[in-house]
């Protein structure tokens, strides 16, 4: 059974690194695996013939050494992007013969989770009185303060406790080209040094900073729902990017994100956005199709600026206010539509110029229609209200 799990787990995640310890504890304990390796390399499950002792205090106390970011298998040589929590599998054919609660007291206080698999359940209840949590394999469930909550093995054993590994105010680089920075738990990713086509971001991520992938020649980006803001210029100018895939957690995107990002055709900007600062997407020539968040509020200067490709737009029933400039030179634009919630539109008068050599837009608002030789008339109703 643990050699099919561990199998699963490798398919089910292709993009990540698993690697797998182990160790056995009898009269007393010792590593089988020197250093985590890679389920490939480690192979089959080997069977261990149960004699001796349980000395589960003293495989505590070994364990813990191991787990240290110091000295043991979580420093940043072993791993310079840090780890996901470890997930401890136990097997055991019996109680522990040693003092197990100091041993396990001194070296799993912790979030580190454990799942048991023909192990005591008396004593998986006694290590998750000592632990934040313990996962129950068997029953899918977590003993959390001796309580029992439906869980999502994966997730809760992972994603709730991603940073715990890093050291913090620091900055590193990892193998696959990119470099971080870790300052109070929020992890940014600074620069990539790669040539990758495809860039799949971590998802131990918070924050893409300025000009991170500027001027690169990926085509494609997925970005992960950790990531929660976009930094200025992060994708300027990545002229053979198409594929952009932003998730929901986003909620800033800042100003030349990506500006001149030539070969964009569509864009889901993601719900969580209220504002668009300036020049987001200026000079993105390709772009035809954009879909903008239901909860976006403002607008800013030149947004969408230069964009000749796009052909219509809807603005969504929650904006406010729309700056200079904002879809100024998208000369194919045809129809736009504007809801009744707009309060300001340009300048705040009569001269504003949004939609400048836009000269074959109509724009929907109130019923009416507009076309480019008209626009002066609405600027007024909209800002004159």
């Amino acid at each position: 059974m643990i050699n099919n799990d561990l199998k699963d787990l490798s398919e089910s995640n292709p993009d990540a690194k698993i690697k797998l310890a182990v160790m056995k504890f009898s009269t007393g304990c010792e590593w089988m695996t020197p250093a985590p390796v890679s389920l490939e390399r480690y192979g089959d499950w080997e069977n261990i013939e149960a004699d001796g002792l349980t000395a589960f205090g003293e495989a505590c106390e070994e364990l813990c050494s191991k787990l240290s970011k110091k000295t043991g298998f979580m420093t940043r040589e072993a791993s310079p992007i840090g780890y996901y929590a470890p997930v401890i599998i136990l097997m055991s054919d019996g109680a522990p013969t040693d003092n197990f609660e100091k041993g396990n007291e001194n070296a799993l206080n912790s979030d580190i989770s454990i799942t048991h698999e023909n192990g005591k359940e008396e004593l998986l209840c006694q290590t998750a009185a000592l632990l934040n949590k313990v996962i129950d394999t068997k029953k899918k469930s977590v003993h959390k303060q001796n309580q029992f909550l439906s869980s999502d093995v994966s997730k809760e054993s992972s994603l709730e406790n991603k940073n715990n590994y890093f050291e913090d105010d620091e900055d590193f680089t990892d193998d696959d080209h990119f470099d971080f920075n870790v300052k109070k738990g929020w992890v940014t990713l600074t620069a990539y040094s790669g040539d990758d086509r495809v860039i799949k971001i971590f998802d131990i991520l918070n924050e893409i900073a300025d000009s991170a992938f500027a001027g690169f020649s990926a085509e494609k980006i997925v970005i992960p729902d950790s990531v929660k803001k976009i930094g200025n210029e992060a994708f300027r100018n990545c002229k053979n990017l198409i594929d952009v895939t932003m998730p929901d957690s986003i909620t800033e995107i800042d100003t030349h994100a990506f500006g001149g990002c030539e070969g964009i055709t569509s864009i889901e900007i993601p719900n969580n956005v209220e504002v668009f600062n300036e020049v987001t997407f200026e000079n993105c020539k390709k772009l035809t199709d954009v879909i903008l968040p239901y909860n976006l509020i403002k607008i800013n200067n030149d947004v969408f600026s230069g964009c000749e490709s796009l052909v219509e737009i809807d603005i969504p029933e929650s904006i406010e206010s729309i700056g200079e400039n904002a879809f100024s030179d998208c000369i194919n634009l045809k129809r736009v539509y504007l809801p009744d919630s707009l309060e300001v539109i340009g300048e705040n008068d009569e001269d504003s110029n949004v939609f400048n050599g836009c000269r074959n837009v109509v724009i929907e608002y109130d019923g009416r229609s507009y076309k480019y030789g008209q626009l002066k008339s609405l600027y007024i109703r909209i800002n004159c209200q």
